[in-house]
């Protein structure tokens, strides 16, 4: 092997205040410690065990030591983006003892960039209000078509009322 590509989506969060309706009871939660649209401890987790995972499935690709050249590391401009990469890129590349600075810290820094959101075509999408209701509005009808083509033939014997 020469070259791996992986892609991984930001782990468990907080809901963000766009995502909650008027009389959600969640609606004035702070989600202390962590804040409204940032990682959960079981998102910490779940990331770090994801670069766990790339660590003993790599291994023999990746060596025993990081190295500055090996890795481009890139994010989103999303706080819980950039640090679910630091905690896979963390666990991925623990540092062995030779490159250990701190007696029991078992992590180095890694580089990693990210695009700033006005660049991120993913961001940009996100950005359009419209065009993400349309989005969700689309894939809510799609789900509603899929149920309705699955139950459609029990119709009318949903509509004559109970069979009593």
């Amino acid at each position: 092997m020469s070259f791996s590509t992986t892609l991984f989506r930001h782990g468990n969060r907080t809901p963000e205040l766009t995502e909650l309706y008027p009389k959600d009871p969640y609606l004035n939660e702070r989600y202390y410690p962590y804040g409204r649209g940032q990682l959960t401890k079981a998102g910490k987790r779940k990331e770090f065990n994801i670069g766990s995972t790339l660590r003993s499935r790599y291994r023999n690709f990746l060596g025993d030591f990081y190295l500055p050249d090996m890795v481009e590391a890139l994010s989103t401009d999303y706080n819980r983006t950039k640090m679910s990469l630091e905690l896979v890129l963390a666990s991925l590349f623990t540092p062995n003892k030779d490159q250990m600075f701190e007696n029991g810290l078992y992590w180095q820094p890694v580089p990693y960039n990210y695009l700033p959101k006005n660049k991120d075509p993913v961001s940009i999408f996100l950005e359009f209000e419209q065009l993400r209701v349309c989005v969700h509005i689309r894939i809510y009808l799609c789900g509603k078509l899929r149920v309705y083509h699955t139950y459609h033939t029990r119709l009318p014997i949903i509509k004559s009322g109970p069979a009593i």
